[in-house]
């Protein structure tokens, strides 16, 4: 999918072509590695409720948000080497553990706040 800047969609088709599952549900690890995508698509880990590790490296990613259908379970988040200027929607992902977001330009980090107890 394009977005209308351009730039690719992250998608549910996206996670079924990289992890060879067309069922998402048991899905617990997604890790792409160079790929060409602005954001997340709006519903793309809709059926990913038992994701724990979401890798993305050298995506381009731009914008960081869907989230939330994987709050419950994401544990790991890697989102190295991206185009991230501005996180936030991270106060959803209420089982995360670690995050990873080395080479961004990130200016501000929203939703760290429950973490600091």
């Amino acid at each position: 999918m394009v977005a209308q800047d351009g730039s690719s969609v992250f998608t549910s088709t996206t996670i079924t072509e990289t992890t060879g599952e067309a069922e998402h549900e048991q899905i617990q690890e997604i890790e792409v590695i160079f790929g060409t995508f602005g954001r997340i698509g709006g519903n793309a880990l809709d059926k990913c409720k038992n994701l724990q590790k979401l890798t993305m490296v050298n995506c381009n990613l731009e914008v960081i948000s869907n989230l939330e259908p994987v709050g419950a379970s994401l544990v790991h988040l890697c989102l190295s080497n991206q185009n991230i200027t501005r996180m936030s929607g991270l106060s959803s992902l209420r089982q995360l553990r670690h995050l990873y977001l080395q080479q961004n330009r990130i200016s501000r980090i929203e939703g760290l706040e429950r973490f600091c107890d």
